[in-house]
């Protein structure tokens, strides 16, 4: 037997739930967290009337995801801030459902699946050739730092690390504690890892190309 608090709570949850269903009520949660503004403005920006955008600020403000200041500007609470950003990672799992029905995220830390709304923006891509130059674009481009999560190292990419190291940048390899990587991977590895990498670009540079 559950509680009558429970049964509150799941209500309240639900209701929430209900609030957040509406695509017209996201679209003002979007626009106000990107700038506060007026209800006229609000309307304005999105197309709607000034009767329908009243109605779903309303909702909002009741469910504490919205807030008017004193000069009648809304804008998002810190409730509905963070409510928002949680978002991001449904949208993610949504827009990617039909690979997740046969492909399982958990053999990823669990740190990495709390961080899926940050992929929100990204692209799903099948072609491997196309992941490839994506991720040696991604080396090339970086500043400060290269962090891998992968239980392999793309050959191609060697040279491309190697300058980053060169440059002063920091290189990482994330893997799984138990994992047992093979004698290429180590042999690469010793490669990436050694203390002198500017002396061994050009020997991977033509092993590639052999």
């Amino acid at each position: 037997m559950y509680s009558k608090k429970v049964y509150d709570m799941v209500d309240d949850f639900s209701s929430l739930l209900f609030e957040l269903s509406s695509s017209d009520r996201l679209d003002v949660l979007r626009l106000l967290k990107k700038t506060p503004m007026k209800l006229s403005h609000v309307a304005s920006k999105l197309n709607f009337t000034v009767q329908e955008t009243s109605r779903n600020v309303t909702r909002l403000s009741d469910a504490k995801l919205i807030a008017k200041d004193v000069d009648g500007i809304f804008q998002l609470t810190s409730y509905g801030e963070e409510t928002l950003n949680l978002l991001s990672g449904f949208r993610f799992l949504f827009k990617n459902r039909d690979y997740l029905v046969t492909h399982s995220l958990q053999e990823f830390p669990r740190q990495f699946r709390a961080g899926l709304s940050m992929l929100d923006d990204f692209d799903f891509v099948n072609d491997v050739m196309t992941v490839f130059h994506n991720v040696e674009n991604m080396i090339v481009k970086a500043e400060e730092f290269v962090w891998i999560l992968t239980n392999q190292i793309l050959a191609s990419t060697i040279p491309y690390l190697l300058q980053e190291l060169e440059r002063g940048g920091e290189f990482r390899l994330l893997m799984q504690k138990d994992y047992l990587p093979s004698r290429t991977y180590v042999n690469w590895s010793r490669i990436l890892f050694s203390p002198k990498p500017h002396e061994i670009i050009s020997w991977i540079s033509d092993s590639l190309t052999r």
